[in-house]
This record gives structure tokens, sequence and C-alpha cells, in this order.
């Protein structure tokens, strides 16, 4: 067995913690949140100015809990956070321990900035990783997650292969989407404040650093996580019946599941979502919009690598069942499921079920039928309907 290659593990939580070490010393030093805008702002009056144009804040760390003598208690953290770093640099044979005290330390430091977000991210991934010391960094789950983001064709080919890949799927999708609904819930919980309270808390949030978080969200992350399971089986189960039953091609369901999972990879990234606030403008269109349509652009993109690898297609011929599996999946959610169920369903104050997160309806209903058709002639064209 070939021996895991984990040279690039100490230098990752070395890198990290030294970012993280650098933010708690910048956060003493100024005993407040660092706080960057796109370009200063005075005043809310200033900012909630429909004449101004987009404007953006990004915070490190919280207020109330980066003032005073807390300051200096982040700095001794951050300190032995390097230190395990220095412990794991000089001997990274063993580093399981080391690397749970990383996960654990990069953490709390979001506190205090999380090495300005990048130390936060470095450190959760070569502490996971560490975790995983007996298999090699490609092959951990933080790894594999990577490599499905950067459009890996050897991983897809390796999942497809795997006997045993659908567990890992089911805990790969439930992984991505609760960080992906945690992300949407505070930025959704944020925006409503910032476009509906009043001056001092639209001050608070966009001039002091403060983010509303509160204990519902990881409830609504949660719903995330039940709602992403059904949705993933749902589009694995359109995909198998169009490629398998409706093309004849040679395919099993638990092998497409397998490689749909790890295609939402991207969609992880919309846990960065809260990271960006700003004004009304901002926080209501252009950076949600621009996050939704980024994150499932890569997706999707993902996703014809896996329906490709699934099949045994041609790029046209993938990129044209996945065109037609999507319509019919977003058709059967977003028109059929989802009315439905607001339809019929209240909760126990006797309102409508409203499901979470950030989504982009089409209406009329002559427009869907319009690109429905559209996806169907696509598909025809990329050569979905020939015989095999």
């Amino acid at each position: 067995m070939r021996k895991p290659k984990l040279a690039s593990l100490p230098v990752l939580v070395l890198t990290a913690a030294i970012m993280i070490l650098i933010n708690a010393i910048m956060i003493a030093g100024i005993g407040e949140p660092i706080i960057l805008q796109s370009y200063p702002v005075s005043s809310v009056d200033i900012l909630m100015d429909p004449n101004q144009g987009p404007w953006g804040r990004i915070a490190f760390g919280i207020p109330m809990f980066v003032e005073g003598v807390l300051a200096y208690l982040w700095i001794i953290i951050a300190l032995l956070n390097l230190l395990v770093a220095i412990k794991l640099y000089l001997n990274p044979g063993n580093p399981a321990t080391l690397s749970f005290l990383t996960v654990i330390f990069s953490f709390i430091s979001i506190v205090f900035g999380g090495g300005f977000i990048i130390g936060f991210v470095l450190g959760i991934i070569g502490g996971v990783m560490g975790l995983q010391s007996r298999t090699s960094p490609g092959e951990s789950f933080l790894g594999k997650l990577i490599r499905a983001a950067k459009l890996d064709q050897k991983l897809f080919t390796t999942l497809k292969e795997s006997s045993n890949g659908l567990r890992e799927a089911l805990i790969t999708i439930m992984f991505i989407s609760f960080l992906s609904g945690l992300g949407c819930s505070i930025y959704i919980s944020n925006a409503n404040a910032i476009s509906n309270s009043n001056a001092e808390s639209i001050s608070r949030i966009l001039l002091l650093g403060e983010t509303a978080i509160d204990f519902s969200m990881i409830g609504t992350a949660i719903n995330f996580v039940g709602i992403a399971v059904f949705k993933w089986f749902l589009l694995s189960s359109i995909i198998y019946v169009i490629g398998s039953k409706l093309w004849a091609l040679s395919s099993e369901l638990d092998t497409i599941a397998k490689l749909v999972a790890f295609a939402y990879a991207p969609v992880a990234l919309q846990v960065f979502l809260p990271f960006l606030l700003g004004n009304a403008q901002l926080v209501s269109g252009l950076w949600p919009t621009l996050m939704f349509y980024v994150t499932n652009l890569w997706m999707i993109i993902a996703l014809i690598v896996a329906v490709k690898l699934s099949f045994g297609l041609t790029n046209s011929q993938a990129a044209g069942l996945t065109i037609l599996a999507g319509s019919v999946y977003w058709i059967t959610i977003y028109k059929v499921m989802i009315p439905l169920i607001t339809m019929i369903s209240t909760d126990y104050y006797g309102q409508k079920f409203s499901f979470p997160g950030l989504w982009f309806d089409i209406n009329p209903m002559e427009i869907v039928f319009l690109l429905a058709s559209c996806s169907v002639l696509i598909a025809y064209a990329l050569g979905v309907f020939k015989k095999h």
C-alpha cells in the first residue's frame, strides 16, 4: 500500500495558524473588529441612499467578543494553535490528535476574524485531512470535495467503480446542504434586518460589524438537509430513467446517485454568503444572485461530468441529457411539489409552510413551457435521442 503524502498538510496548518495569530494581534491592537468597506461611509443615511449604488463590507471579528481583555484571550488561543501547528510541522508522522486541536482552534478563531477567513478555511481543511491521516489528502473527505469542485474526472471514475460509496454520497449531500443552509439562513436573516430594520440596527450590522446569529438558523440548516436529500434522490432518479430506461444506456441508480452527490460540491461555497453584507441594493439582489448563479452553474458543469462518466457519453451528449433531466427536475420541484406542499401544509401557528433558502421562480407558466420545449430541442440537437 502506497504511503500517504502528508508533506503539504503541516504547511497548510502552519499557514492557517500564522494568519489566525496575525488577525488576533491586529484585533487586540485596534480593540474592535476589522471592517473592510467597498468605499468609506460614515452614516446610515449615506449608506441607504438609493443613489449611492451597491456598498458592501466584510467584518473580521464579532463586536463585544473582541474588546478589552477578551482580545488577549484570543491571542493566547492563537498562540496555542501556532504551537500545535509547529509541532505538527516538525513531527507530521501521527497528526490525528494535533489535527483535532487544529479544527477546534480554527472554529474558535471565527470569533476574532478567523485569520481573515482564509486561515479558518485552511485550518479546517488541513485539520480534517489530518484526522484521516491514513488516507492521502486527495482521498480524504474534504479532498474529494475539492477534487469534485475541480471537475477531476479520475475522482468520478473512482466513485463509479466503488462498491460502497453510497453511504459516503449520502454524508456528502448532507454536509454540503448543511453548509449551504447555514450560510443562506444567516444571510437572509441579516439581509432582512438591513432591509426592514431601523437606522440603529442597520448601523450595528453594517458600520460596527455585527452579524445576527441565533439557534433557529441551525434548525433551518437541518431543514435544508432533509429537503436536499430528497432533491438529490429525485434528480438522480430522473437522470437514471432518462438514461437507462428511455435511452437504453447501461448504468445503475446507485452509481448515478454517488456521482451526482459529489457534483453538488460547489454549492457548499454558499456558506460564505454572510461574510459580505451591504446596503439594500447589494443584499437584495446583486450578491445573492451572483453567488447563486456562480455556484449552481459550477454544479451543473460538474453534473455534466458525472453524467458523462455514469453512462460513457460524449461531452455534448452528457450536456444534453443533463439539460433535459434538469428541466424535468426543476418543473417537478418548483412548479409542482413546492406549490402543492405550500398549499396544503400549515405550521403550528396556522401559517403556510415556506421553503427555506434562495431560489428563483419563473413566471408565467407559458415561459416555463417554452424553456422546457427548448431544453428538449437542445437535448435532441446534442444527440440525446439517437439510438445506441
